[in-house]
């Protein structure tokens, strides 16, 4: 579960999300191979600035996104030390109905993390152990196409993330369906595939469902 709250003059947003997490392993774990509890607690801060165009280049939003270490690492549930994220994010509108929305942003951890490599700073619930401080640069260049007829959104997404403490780099390419069901909540689903580099996760598949208050 999470929170987003924007200020009414549109220039500031500030978030919470509380992630649970339920791990399964295949493996003898002594009574572990099954385990649930709370992860990693993300914090967010976005302003915005915006350029006064309709087309064209039309928003800049700085960043700043902090994990704490609150899921238990050696379970699988959390890095096991604080993780940041600052990053920029570009609004460019080609046309009322297609957006590209290009970002570029530095993963770092203040200690040693249990990390998932190319995953974001997701722990590896496989192998608990830390695999030394994270410092990964990111960039992405997302498009986004509005489906004003059906209330719904499609985006396609080229990550590419490259690690500064290793020599390991990660392709992946994301796909977004969305929806709104009624006028307050909407639900999407993100489906993201490894293409290239030296990830430690296939597909990754993530369900959202949010409420506009």
């Amino acid at each position: 579960p999470g929170f987003l709250y924007g200020l009414k003059n549109e220039k500031h947003l500030v978030g919470l999300s509380i992630p649970f997490v339920h791990n399964i392993f295949e493996a003898d774990y002594q009574g572990y191979e099954n385990t649930t509890g709370i992860g990693d607690i993300r914090m967010l801060y976005m302003a915005a600035f915006t350029t006064g165009k309709s087309i064209g280049l039309s928003r800049i939003s700085p960043y700043m996104e902090i994990t704490a270490p609150t899921g238990n690492s050696q379970l699988g549930r959390g890095a096991g030390t604080w993780l940041y994220k600052p990053g920029l994010l570009f609004k460019f509108q080609a046309t009322p109905e297609i957006n590209f929305y290009p970002e570029v942003r530095f993963q770092f951890s203040g200690n040693d993390a249990n990390s998932q490599g190319g995953s974001d700073g997701m722990p590896d619930p496989e192998d608990p152990e830390k695999d030394g401080k994270l410092q990964n640069l990111s960039f992405q260049i997302p498009v986004v196409i509005q489906l004003e007829s059906a209330q719904a959104w499609f985006s396609l997404n080229a990550q590419y993330m490259q690690s500064l403490t290793e020599d390991e780099y990660f392709i992946f390419l994301r796909t977004d369906f969305g929806k709104m069901i009624g006028n307050k909540t909407s639900a999407a689903l993100s489906i993201s595939k490894f293409i290239a580099g030296q990830p430690r996760l296939n597909v990754w598949v993530q369900a959202k469902f949010q409420f506009f208050l």
